[in-house]
């Protein structure tokens, strides 16, 4: 079956309107997310190639984007979970058994286990766009903080990253973590039991990357640890809702970070930062 996608650029009231017009007429297949310069981008999906007449009236009045025409088989390979997982243009997740695809540049074998981390989710995938500005070539220090299943911080041992730790407070996930760090030869030992970066003896790093909610990210940009193991250098963050992004970017500048970058997906963002 084909799908038709239909995009729009809409204010956030205009946003809220449809989505309750949508509602009404018991239309479902539609998402929203914050747009980069600000109110929100509405995509509808139309079953056979085409809208309902009524969606369509209801759009009418609106500028539309762009649209496209995607089977199905397209639209669901993301989700399937017998397929490889595209982290990011030139990076691909692969799955016990899986082949790689020849035009990936950085492939990464992963677990299957109950680590957060697979590569679905919007929150790694921006962090992994987020990455791609640092320059790992450098060999830069590296913490990998609420690393779940270690992907972002594989990312970056493959990128060129000194790997220093990668943490996280869930025994499932660092059984995940080492398995995983094995598996693309880095030590097991890197992956650490700890809240955020307490208890963390080490020298000072050039890189956090963290995938956490705000609320922790915040905890942390607080917190003594921070300042000693990151006195300058680099952080990628993500986990940040649309509800939260505002109050974090200004925490951030307080305290002398500079946003070099920001994307989102749906209801996330991540955030690119350098001091």
């Amino acid at each position: 079956m084909l799908w038709l996608l239909r995009h729009y650029h809409l204010s956030d009231q205009q946003a809220a309107l449809l989505a309750d017009s949508f509602a009404e007429h018991e239309y479902h297949d539609f998402t929203q997310s914050s747009h980069v310069a600000g109110g929100q981008e509405l995509t509808c999906y139309g079953r056979d190639g085409a809208l309902p007449t009524a969606i369509e009236e209801l759009l009418q009045p609106y500028s539309m984007q762009s649209q496209t025409l995607v089977d199905e088989r397209d639209l669901l390979r993301p989700y399937d979970p017998q397929q490889p997982v595209w982290l990011r243009d030139d990076v691909v997740l692969l799955g016990d058994g899986m082949q790689a695809p020849e035009n990936a540049s950085i492939r990464i074998p992963l677990h299957s286990g109950p680590a957060f981390g697979d590569g679905r989710h919007p929150t790694t995938r921006l962090a992994a766009a987020m990455m791609a500005h640092v320059p790992w070539h450098l060999g830069l220090r590296t913490i990998d903080m609420g690393a779940g299943s270690g992907v972002l911080g594989i990312l970056a041992h493959h990128c060129g990253a000194q790997l220093c730790a990668l943490t996280d407070i869930d025994a499932d996930s660092l059984r995940s973590c080492r398995e995983n760090l094995q598996r693309n030869n880095c030590p097991s030992s890197l992956a650490q039991h700890a809240h955020l970066l307490q208890g963390l003896h080490l020298d000072p790093v050039e890189v956090i990357i963290a995938n956490i909610y705000a609320e922790l990210l915040e905890e942390m940009l607080l917190s003594p640890e921070c300042h000693t193991l990151l006195p300058q250098g680099w952080m990628i963050l993500s986990g940040i809702s649309h509800q939260k992004i505002a109050h974090l970017r200004l925490i951030l500048k307080q305290h002398g970070w500079m946003i070099q970058d920001e994307c989102d997906e749906a209801w996330w963002h991540a955030l690119c930062v350098h001091k």
